[in-house]
């Protein structure tokens, strides 16, 4: 069994766990698992918050536009949403609920969110 790819006990992945750094040597040794392991350019965090966190969303978030090209290249999917509590408006938090019939999570539609 490869455990490479096991989640961490908040849900993150390895390659989560680099961009998370944002650091030059931390982004080659992501580039160097993803070569080794394509499948990982769309692995996910699973927490509850963070739920769906992917390196595309991670390279974006960093502001990294050279990690933004090499996960492209590399098969990222670019449709990929997150669904984690984290990104949801603050007014819709508490109406967050999961749904065993599909994978996204149903939420209020009203909010005064205006972003």
């Amino acid at each position: 069994m490869n455990t490479i790819y096991y989640s961490g006990s908040m849900g993150e992945t390895i390659i989560g766990i680099c961009l998370l750094q944002a650091t030059h040597v931390h982004n080659k040794l992501a580039i160097k698992i993803i070569e080794k392991f394509p499948k990982l350019v769309n692995d996910i965090n699973i927490s509850e918050d963070y739920y769906g966190l992917s390196p595309l969303h991670q390279a974006v978030i960093n502001q990294d536009c050279h990690m933004l090209y090499t996960l492209l290249k590399k098969g990222a999917d670019v449709n990929a949403r997150c669904y984690g509590a984290f990104f949801c408006a603050e007014d819709q938090k508490a109406s967050r609920t999961d749904s065993l019939e599909h994978e996204y999570v149903e939420l209020s539609p009203k909010t005064n969110y205006t972003g």
